[in-house]
C-alpha cells in the first residue's frame, strides 16, 4: 500500500471515531439517568451565613391529605437561605423555596428551572438569577432581565409551626 493512501485511511478512521464525541458535545439537550441518584443528598440548603448550622432539608416522599409535601424548616430559609431540590414531586422536578421578603413568617416556592434553557436558578440579593445566561426573576417568578421571556412557575405553600409545605402544580 502506498504511503499517501495509508495516511488518508488513518485520517478517515480518526475522524470517524471522534465524530460521535464532537456531536454529543455540540448538542444542547441530553438525557441523564437519575436511577442511581441518592435522594437523601439531593436537597441543598444555602445561606449567606456559612457558619450557620441549619439542618439539611428533607422532602417527604408522601403528601399530606391536602397534597402538600414537607420540604424543610422555616429556619432553613431565614436570613437569605434557600431550600432547593432537583427531585421534587412536580412535573419539572425542580424546586427553590425562600423566605418571603414581604412576610418573614411566609415563604415563596418556585420552579427552579430557568425558562430560557432549563438551568437551575439561584437566590441572590432578593431575586432569582440563572447562572447560565444571567436571566433574573422577581420574587413572584416574573422576568426582570432576559434572555428568558417566560416567568418561573409558582407553587402553593403553607407554613405550619416551623415546617414548610409545598404543593406541586
Amino acid at each position: 500500500m502506498e504511503r499517501r493512501k495509508f495516511l488518508s485511511w488513518i485520517g478517515v478512521g480518526a475522524l470517524a471515531t471522534s465524530l460521535p464525541s464532537v456531536l454529543a458535545a455540540c448538542s444542547s439537550t441530553y438525557e441523564t439517568s437519575t436511577d442511581s441518584v441518592d435522594t437523601s443528598t439531593e436537597n441543598v440548603i444555602t445561606s449567606d451565613d456559612p457558619i450557620a448550622s441549619v439542618p439539611k432539608a428533607e422532602i417527604s416522599d408522601t403528601p399530606d391529605a391536602d397534597g402538600f409535601y414537607s420540604v424543610g424548616a422555616l429556619a432553613a430559609v431565614a436570613g437569605g437561605g434557600a431550600i432547593t431540590s432537583k427531585k421534587f414531586a412536580s412535573a419539572s422536578g425542580s424546586l427553590i423555596v425562600v423566605q418571603d421578603p414581604a412576610n418573614p413568617d411566609g415563604v415563596v416556592a418556585l420552579d427552579a428551572r430557568c425558562t430560557h434553557q432549563g438551568c437551575s436558578v439561584e437566590w441572590e440579593a432578593g431575586s432569582f438569577v440563572c447562572p447560565c445566561h444571567a436571566s433574573a426573576f422577581a420574587i413572584d417568578g416574573a422576568v426582570e432581565k432576559g434572555p428568558a421571556t417566560e416567568p418561573l412557575g409558582v407553587f402553593e405553600t403553607k407554613v405550619e409551626g416551623d415546617q414548610i409545605f409545598v404543593k406541586p402544580a
